[in-house]
């Protein structure tokens, strides 16, 4: 059942982290309008939509510890696509558009059966009741998600641009001081220097001050990316724990099951008793004969 859980909090995980990382980067940085980047929505909620599905009815004898490894595996490798497409001003579409796709082939194999390996491992009155637990662990990872790598991307720009303005030999010692006590957010370089505007410095220092950001940025939105594909990949450790169980709540029957022993061949499995078959009772009433000798005759 935890595996199940799990599986339900690293796929919203996973969707938090898409969402706090992908949109606003395209929106702010990119310049990518909000139509291009419904679009990517699209491209990701189809596949999610089909598999989630399609897996289950095409494929309704599939292992569910492997289907849910492979949704694992896809996912962080559709943040590992997205990590490589985000460059210093911008994104390479091919790449955004390639790592959304990744990701809803990933969220849908694990949702294909994520719910079913909690409501098979507890008995039919705790399945029908594991709806709410459920929900709860979504929300969970999805705030995690959020929170996490938002805070991985935020920080890692503060810091990356307060060490990279103290260690450059163009930006003089008295604006790295007055720039160190900012906060620097997400954004263009346009929104960069109105943020800077306020400190007084020669024009080549806003310059490498406006490069800096931008390398901090695009290196910390790496670093976040690279975060959440350990984060989901740690889901692999909670997989061996996934079992197929049938309704009543026990492992399906197999050929591996109590009465067939490991190693045995078929010819040793125990054959099924058959009792054999009985005569129905003669009819009450029917007359009855027997035989019955007669003295013979003396000459």
């Amino acid at each position: 059942m935890l595996a199940g859980l799990a599986a339900n909090a690293i796929t919203f995980f996973f969707m938090g982290a898409q969402s706090i990382l992908m949109a606003p980067y395209l929106q702010l940085v990119a310049g990518w309008s909000p139509v291009e980047v419904g679009v990517i929505s699209i491209v990701t909620g189809v596949p999610t939509f089909a598999l989630a599905l399609g897996i289950p009815k095409l494929l309704p004898h599939a292992n569910p510890r492997h289907v849910i490894q492979a949704g694992y595996v896809a996912m962080a490798a559709a943040l590992g696509v997205m990590m490589l497409s985000v460059t210093m001003n911008g994104a390479f579409a091919p790449g955004v558009y390639l790592g959304a796709f990744l990701a809803g082939v990933g969220a849908g194999t694990v949702s294909s059966h994520a719910s079913n390996v909690v409501a098979l491992a507890l008995p039919e009155r705790g399945a029908s009741q594991s709806g709410g637990i459920q929900s709860t662990m979504r929300n969970i990872g999805q705030a995690l998600g959020v929170a996490l790598l938002g805070a991985v991307l935020l920080f890692g720009i503060t810091n990356t641009v307060r060490s990279g303005a103290a260690s450059d030999m163009l930006v003089s010692r008295q604006v790295s001081e007055r720039h160190s006590g900012m906060n620097v957010n997400l954004g263009s370089d346009k929104e960069f220097e109105e943020q800077i505007s306020g400190i007084p410095m020669t024009s080549s220092e806003r310059s490498e001050l406006v490069r800096i950001d931008a390398h901090a940025r695009s290196r910390s939105t790496r670093i976040a990316y690279a975060v959440g594909g350990a984060i989901v990949l740690l889901g692999l450790l909670t997989t061996p724990a996934i079992k197929t169980f049938d309704k009543g709540g026990q492992p399906a029957p197999g050929p591996s099951g109590p009465d067939r022993a490991a190693g045995a061949s078929p010819r040793d499995w125990p054959r099924p008793h058959h009792d054999p078959p009985r005569r129905a009772p003669p009819a009450t009433g029917a007359p009855r004969f027997s035989a019955m000798k007669t003295p013979g005759r003396r000459a």
